[in-house]
């Protein structure tokens, strides 16, 4: 009989809360969500009334732990002049793919900077042409 403990995966994979660091401070996902809270995150962003602002702050409070939230919510508002006190784009695009990575267990973008294409893990995926194969003398 096989048994996967799926309880003993997670833990293995974030022994902890994960953490990531930007602007200068230090912020907390949760370690996972119910499935019923991320159904309604995932319906929330896909909705054409949903402005990205109002999915974008709906998203960080659902992930981030509680005492955490509104510090990371001020972060993102900040218009301050110090360039490393603020959140640019490509960082905020970058830290929402690897928060999702966190969550479903599935790589986006390269967000490690691994190359186009890599699948981060196993064998690498075998590349098929859907191209005519054309003779050697053609």
């Amino acid at each position: 009989m096989v048994t996967r403990d799926f309880d003993a995966m997670l833990a293995e994979k974030a022994a902890g809360r994960p953490t990531f660091k930007v602007a200068g401070q230090e912020f907390t996902l949760r370690k996972k969500l119910p499935w019923a809270v991320w159904v309604k995150l995932m319906a929330v962003m896909r909705a054409e009334d949903t402005d990205e602002k109002k999915s974008t702050e709906e998203f960080f409070n659902t992930v981030l732990v509680r005492d955490d939230r509104q510090r990371f919510l001020d972060l993102l508002g900040s218009d301050d002049d110090d360039d490393d006190a603020v959140i640019g784009m490509d960082q905020l695009d970058a830290l929402t793919d690897w928060a999702m990575e966190q969550f479903t267990g599935k790589l986006r973008n390269s967000s490690d900077g691994s190359s186009p294409g890599s699948n981060g893990t196993g064998q690498q995926p075998n590349v098929v042409s859907l191209q005519p194969k054309k003779a050697a003398n053609a």
